[in-house]
């Protein structure tokens, strides 16, 4: 399974760099919680992208698309900025780690081309835009975006207790990453 070597390639790479941030360049709780918030972001654009090229429910056309996309965008941002502001007050705030870390930009970016990959190499070149609806694609972000939310508040607090120890963020990523690789799994499981 060649393909699936890549996708677990491009997925580890992209997750190895917030342990980077991590281990390396000494982040703590909130810039790595930041991390995973903006993954959400990423998510939705891409979620959007997909809708745009959705096939499945051709009989509904382009007015179907006209309509969701702009919701999508509307509801899920509002979302993710609710998501942020819970976020920011219960780890950033009380943290005291206003900033993001050093890094950052190259960790949101791996992040964004992991999700890419999976757009252009499932989507596109594998052809699950053909019976992918947009109602479906409307409300898959959502699953995703619970249960990584669970994942960090789960892991987030401990390390927050002990004082961002490295070890306990690193266990947070590697965590963050299987949950990853698990939800790739079941989404294109179903294609």
């Amino acid at each position: 399974m060649m393909s699936t070597r890549r996708e677990a390639t491009a997925l580890l790479a992209a997750n190895l760099v917030p342990l980077a941030g991590a281990i390396a360049l000494g982040w703590e709780v909130y810039p790595l919680i930041l991390l995973y918030w903006s993954e959400n972001v990423v998510v939705g654009v891409f979620t959007a992208l997909r809708m745009l090229f959705a096939r499945g429910d051709a009989e509904a056309g382009c007015v179907t698309k006209v309509l969701m996309i702009p919701f999508f965008f509307v509801h899920y941002g509002g979302f993710a900025a609710g998501h942020w502001v819970f976020l920011y007050f219960l780890f950033g705030a009380r943290g005291g780690e206003g900033g993001v870390g050093r890094g950052f930009a190259l960790a949101v970016l791996a992040l964004a081309a992991s999700h890419g990959f999976s757009f252009v190499w499932h989507y596109l070149r594998s052809g699950e835009y053909r019976s992918a609806r947009t109602g479906d694609l409307l409300l898959a972000p959502y699953r995703r975006v619970v249960v990584l939310h669970i994942v960090i508040i789960l892991g987030g607090f401990p390390v927050m207790a002990l004082g961002s120890p490295t070890a306990g963020l690193a266990v947070l990523a590697v965590v963050k990453t299987i949950v990853d690789w698990q939800a790739h799994e079941r989404e294109h499981a179903r294609h």
